[in-house]
């Protein structure tokens, strides 16, 4: 911003001084923002849910898409998927929303294709299956959690997402976004994914908490986690990090982020 004002080029050749038109820099404001977030995890009946926050502020409100797929997962993913997801969204401990299936009703769709979701798969065709749900909140200010279960026997892989539907020059709605869910060694490591837009770089914190949830009421958590973030496309790491949530300058900018204060593995770096 600085920068900013009215420039001449001078230039002088053999005693004589040409001077060019002015030409006026603008600099725009950074409008760089967190515009999507998923996670894919293992669900199973009877089990603890997929758990997904997301805190938004500073922004007046608007329409969201949260979608839970099981079947509709594109079949590259190569795992069994979650049957019959079903996703509901809370403010606090009230339930705001629920669905059970209907990732593929029409306003969902044309929502999903607004926005660049991927379409979902539904080949082969199987008769009466449900191949995702999908919510359409408009959220403003607070804090808000939505959860995936099962809605039948079944067990599985489901992805969660959630898609701001904000235009390019929108302001930023998410400050935080947030997943719990069952993670193993190998295929059945969870997996998120975020996107960030605008004209330049984003600073995000990116923590991978494990021991330390137990001071949330949290049991049976992963006793080492690693995080590990790779670029879209990417096959070598942006950033990666075991232990690392306590180290000074982590918790330094937890602080400013409002995290809550726990201690494991984190990873901080410029967004692309």
């Amino acid at each position: 911003v600085d920068q900013a004002g009215v420039y001449r080029a001078i230039v002088t050749i053999a005693g004589q001084t040409f001077t060019s038109e002015p030409a006026t820099l603008t600099v725009a404001p950074n409008r760089s923002r967190l515009i999507n977030f998923s996670a894919r995890s293992h669900v199973q009946p009877g089990g603890p849910p997929q758990i997904a926050g997301v805190v938004c502020a500073g922004a007046p409100p608007r329409t969201i898409l949260l979608r839970a797929v099981g079947r509709g997962l594109p079949a590259a993913v190569g795992s069994a998927t979650l049957p019959a997801p079903v996703l509901t969204l809370y403010d606090g401990s009230n339930a705001i929303g629920e669905d059970r299936g209907g990732a593929l009703n029409l306003g969902a769709t044309a929502l999903a294709r607004s926005v660049g979701a991927f379409p979902l798969n539904t080949s082969p065709a199987v008769p009466g299956a449900t191949y995702g749900s999908a919510l359409m909140p408009v959220l403003g200010e607070g804090a808000f959690t939505a959860m995936t279960s099962s809605g039948d026997s079944g067990a599985g892989v489901s992805l969660f997402e959630f898609y701001d539907t904000g235009g390019e020059f929108a302001p930023p709605l998410v400050r935080n976004f947030s997943i719990r869910g069952q993670t193993a060694p190998g295929a059945a490591v969870l997996t998120a994914g975020f996107v960030v837009a605008g004209n330049g770089p984003l600073r995000l914190l990116v923590r991978g908490l494990g021991p330390a949830l137990g001071a949330f009421g949290v049991g049976a958590t992963i006793a080492d986690p690693r995080l590990t973030v790779y670029a879209g496309g990417w096959s070598s790491p942006l950033a990666s990090n075991e232990g690392g949530a306590g180290d000074a300058a982590i918790a330094a900018v937890a602080r400013l982020a409002g995290c809550p204060r726990c201690a494991r593995s984190a990873a901080g770096h410029p967004g692309a």
